[in-house]
C-alpha cells in the first residue's frame, strides 16, 4: 500500500505510482520560506545566480 507521500508525488508527477528511490520532478503549488530569507538574499542572487523567485504568487513566508 503506497504512503501518503508516494500518492502525492505520483499525482504531482503525472505517474500512476512511485516507489522509494524513484526520482520525480514536480511543480509545487506553494513554496514555503522563513523570514530569515531576507538575511541570505545575497547568496540567492550572487552565488546561485537568481534575481527573483520564478512564481512569487506561490511564495509563503513564515514569520516567527
Amino acid at each position: 500500500m503506497p504512503t501518503f507521500a508516494e500518492k502525492m508525488l505520483a499525482r504531482a508527477s503525472g505517474r500512476s505510482h512511485v516507489r522509494p528511490g524513484d526520482v520525480v520532478t514536480v511543480q509545487p503549488h506553494w513554496l514555503l520560506s522563513h523570514d530569515n530569507t531576507a538575511a541570505i538574499i545575497r547568496i540567492f542572487r550572487e552565488q546561485i545566480g537568481y534575481t527573483q523567485v520564478a512564481h512569487p504568487q506561490r511564495l509563503i513566508v513564515v514569520l516567527d
